[in-house]
């Protein structure tokens, strides 16, 4: 669905976005003015019109579509049996929003079937540790921690909401696989 708003008043427009963003997903905007929000990708109409913005705006738009089939199946594989007492809805989409920061921070390119594993994996992980289930060990973790300082800390930062949310903490050892995951599965290394 495309919404057309006035940009001109700014705070309007940002009170706007925040109401919409309760209620549905905002894939980008798409403007004259550009109105750099945080989590949400801008285009200008001259990049859209005249450059490679219709065909970046394609590909959110299908990442988009591949998530909510991924959702829909998850709803119909009733995962609620497998993640107790949560509403697996809402985890999804928090764990979702962590895949896509630590993309963004991390400046990675994920293919979307890792996104997926990665989904499945931090999902059931959430589970096992509100549930106090048996920690993962990851073999020289401190060794693999030092040579990816910077992506551990960003890692880390990430979780921090996710943790608070559910009264959780993320282990160096999950963090590890985790920033292990990220790393290998860049599409933009060699």
């Amino acid at each position: 669905q495309i919404k057309a708003m006035d940009i001109l008043d700014h705070n309007d427009f940002l009170c706007r976005i925040q109401e919409l963003s309760k209620h549905h997903r905002i894939i980008a905007i798409v403007g004259t003015v550009n109105v750099p929000l945080e989590k949400i990708p801008s285009f200008s109409a001259s990049d859209v019109l005249a450059g490679d913005g219709l065909d970046r705006i394609a590909q959110l738009v299908q990442k988009e579509q591949e998530y909510v089939k991924i959702k829909r199946s998850l709803k119909k594989m009733s995962l609620k049996k497998y993640v107790r007492g949560m509403d697996v809805e809402e985890l999804f989409d928090e764990v979702r929003e962590i895949i896509d920061e630590l993309e963004k921070r991390l400046n990675l390119s994920l293919p979307g079937d890792v996104k997926i594993g990665m989904l499945l994996h931090i999902g059931f992980l959430v589970d096992k540790l509100v549930h106090q289930g048996k920690a993962t060990v990851f073999v020289n973790v401190a060794e693999y921690k030092r040579q990816h300082t910077q992506e551990f800390k960003i890692a880390q930062q990430s979780f921090k909401e996710l943790e608070e949310r559910y009264q959780i903490k993320m282990t160096e050892d999950e963090i590890a696989y985790i920033v292990k995951m990220c790393l290998e599965n860049d599409l933009g290394s060699d």
